[in-house]
């Protein structure tokens, strides 16, 4: 008999899938920086019906974990770009 790992829940699957996107989207579009509404509106492709804001949110968080995203505020915004070693950052809300 062998051991089976379940299938992680469908949350953590889209928030995989967007993680993947935002990379792909800096990939493309190195200097690119949005909201979590602009990230989660124009950078993910949803294969059906727009997937809740938390998804994205979660995704980007993780990305910032691993040091691949930073948020930045921009007066009372707080946009999410790309992190760039080097780059100074003194609004970062991180």
């Amino acid at each position: 008999m062998t051991n089976r790992q379940s299938a992680p829940p469908p949350d953590e699957n889209l928030i995989l899938a967007v993680e993947e996107q935002v990379l792909a989207y800096l990939n493309a579009r190195p200097a690119s920086a949005d909201t979590l509404e602009g990230i989660h509106r124009w950078w993910i492709r949803w294969p059906g019906l727009e997937e809740p804001m938390t998804i994205t949110e979660a995704a980007l968080i993780r990305l910032q974990a691993r040091g691949l995203l930073e948020p930045c505020r921009v007066g009372t915004r707080i946009l999410w770009r790309g992190l760039v070693p080097g780059r100074s950052n003194p609004a970062n809300t991180g």
